[in-house]
């Protein structure tokens, strides 16, 4: 006898491991899949902090669904007992006008959210390890911080199973198809065939070839993570004197980082979030992503560093490599199948989705059972690419 589930999902990173907690929580019969065991290191969901705030910068549209993560966290921490969400204030810096702190500026009076704006004489003298001269302006978003991604993807895994959610690591789904007679989503995996009412695919990087039968091109970007030791005191980088930032350091590049918060190592993660055709891009494919980081890539960080945060200019504790999925306007995709009402995407998160990938979850699995959210999900979906090929 077949055993047939209400929600099947693919994929249990950061949107899977959510979508199946709430499938879960909202008592329907959910199994889900992962052709590795997350939390893991190869895709999208890993590296101890993700970055999480509210004065938008990509969009006012995400700020309902920003201070509902927020929400959603914390009842996931007081579920799971894990410190996953952290406030530390979150800096973003750039140039006054025109600028990702002229964007935050306006998402944060539209929605009354809390901030503090920096003059460059002010900004130097509150954050002196910062190099940012006479030029640089800063908005300090005051519900910023960063959470904890493995903890995150665990807890809600771990949460989902206590309900009942049945979970198949190591199991790689290799097809999926529609019955036409019964209307079911049938999955076929290496070892299994499976059947469920609707399916949920949260495959991060994996989408890609899926993504071009629809005319849709979604670009895995190679980040690199980089753990530096300060040359003097590290608790001048601690979360009480210090938080996560965002910097605008030339056309298309931010650097941004965090808080010393890894007690073992001591050492302030950094990275680059390059745009459009910056020459620090590197567009890549899951199964071919060189995770070995180059000589090269460290220097090139220590001139940025020298430059603008001299205090960290040493050599690296660590460095991993990890991918952002670029969807093509850089919003994610968050939607139903263009043909099969029975099947959902939610992929293409474009390097910040990590931090409301817990409403994903909700989202998803009230797109699967009810059709509907209460979020606007016109920008999100999948219609507005390439609709001739849709």
């Amino acid at each position: 006898m077949k055993t047939e589930f209400d929600i099947a999902i693919i994929g249990l990173g950061a949107m899977g491991s959510a979508s199946l907690f709430q499938g879960a929580l909202k008592k329907k019969k959910v199994i889900g899949f992962d052709m590795f065991s997350p939390p893991h290191s190869y895709g999208s969901t890993h590296g101890g902090t993700r970055i999480t705030r509210q004065t938008y910068f990509e969009g006012h549209e995400y700020i309902p669904i920003l201070k509902h993560s927020y929400d959603l966290w914390r009842k996931i921490e007081k579920a799971s007992g894990e410190d996953i969400l952290n406030i530390t204030g979150g800096l973003m810096i750039g140039d006054r006008f025109n600028s990702i702190v002229d964007k935050c500026l306006q998402s944060a009076k539209l929605y009354n959210l809390p901030y503090q704006l920096f003059n460059p004489v002010d900004l130097k003298n509150k954050f002196p390890v910062l190099n940012t001269g006479s030029n640089y302006f800063a908005l300090l978003d005051e519900s910023a911080g960063y959470l904890n991604p493995e903890k995150g993807v665990k807890s809600q895994l771990d949460l989902a199973k206590k309900l009942g959610a049945e979970i198949r690591f190591n199991e790689k789904v290799i097809n999926w198809e529609i019955n036409d007679n019964t209307g079911l989503v049938e999955l076929f995996s290496e070892t299994k065939k499976y059947f469920a009412q609707k399916l949920i695919i949260t495959v991060g990087p994996w989408a890609v070839d899926q993504m071009k039968q629809y005319g849709i091109e979604i670009k895995p970007e190679r980040i690199v993570q980089f753990w530096m030791k300060p040359k003097n005191d590290i608790k001048q980088f601690n979360p009480s004197n210090f938080p996560i930032f965002i910097w605008t350091v030339e056309k298309d590049l931010d650097l941004y980082g965090f808080p010393a918060v890894d007690n073992k190592m001591d050492g302030v993660k950094v990275a680059f979030y390059p745009h459009n055709k910056h020459p620090i891009r590197q567009y890549t494919h899951p199964d071919s992503i060189d995770r070995e980081v180059s000589e090269e890539e460290t220097l090139v960080m220590k001139e940025y560093l020298k430059r603008y945060i001299p205090e960290l200019n040493t050599a690296p504790l660590k460095t991993i490599t990890c991918m952002h999925v670029n969807s093509p306007d850089g919003h994610p995709i968050i939607s139903k199948h263009p043909n099969y009402a029975q099947v959902l995407y939610g992929v293409g998160f474009s390097g910040h989705g990590f931090k409301f990938s817990n409403v994903v979850g909700e989202i998803l699995t009230d797109l699967a059972i009810s059709g509907k959210s209460k979020f606007n999900m016109k920008m999100f979906d999948i219609s507005r690419f390439n609709k001739k090929a849709l």
